[in-house]
């Protein structure tokens, strides 16, 4: 791979999230196949040949496109290429998609039906989809809670996002009776707050 390239995601990789270098990282690396492939350097792409390569894949959708072009065009910037090749391409504005959420009474019942029991595994269970609709927490945010987290006389919890980007989140009254029920089965006080049959996150 081109020296510069990897200077790049050296760079990079200083201040991503893991998850959006690995996809930075994927991006870079196939661009410069193309590259490779067509017998160019980074110094030799004309902004044509950017256009041909984002069109050379007819299954990619019209926001995977633009995240290609903004990490190339992002490369060029870290070089400081005078004239960016990618810079003056310009993308319609598409209409950013709202969430379809399922009817409240769906919801609802979703979460009354999350484990009848009180095991630990079926109290995890109603923790997870209560966190999820009550609060709004994504996947990898559940997996990254700590019992330390939860601040039961406040009604938060410390979620730990993307990118670094943390916060503090209220939770329902409901959210905190089963994470209390969930805790004493456990009779743990630290750790990880969602564990698996082998005690792991």
């Amino acid at each position: 791979m081109d020296n510069n390239i990897n200077c790049f995601l050296s760079h990079i990789k200083k201040y991503k999230a893991p998850t959006t270098y690995k996809r930075k990282c994927h991006m870079i690396t196939m661009f410069s196949c193309y590259c490779m492939n067509h017998k160019k350097s980074l110094e030799d792409i004309q902004k044509h040949d950017i256009e041909v390569y984002l069109l050379s894949h007819p299954h990619w959708c019209h926001e995977t496109r633009y995240m290609y072009w903004h990490v190339i065009k992002e490369l060029y910037d870290f070089l400081h290429v005078p004239d960016n090749p990618a810079a003056s391409i310009q993308f319609r504005k598409h209409p950013r998609k709202t969430i379809k959420l399922p009817p409240q009474p769906v919801i609802e019942h979703a979460v009354e039906n999350t484990g009848g029991s009180t095991s630990i595994f079926d109290l995890r269970n109603r923790l997870m989809v209560e966190l999820s609709y009550g609060s709004g927490l994504r996947r990898i945010e559940l997996t990254r809670l700590d019992i330390e987290d939860i601040d039961f006389y406040e009604k938060t919890v410390y979620v730990r996002g993307k990118g670094k980007k943390n916060r503090r989140v209220p939770i329902t009254q409901k959210t905190i009776q089963t994470a209390s029920d969930y805790l004493k089965q456990r009779g743990d006080y630290q750790g990880p707050l969602l564990i698996n049959h082998k005690t792991g996150r």
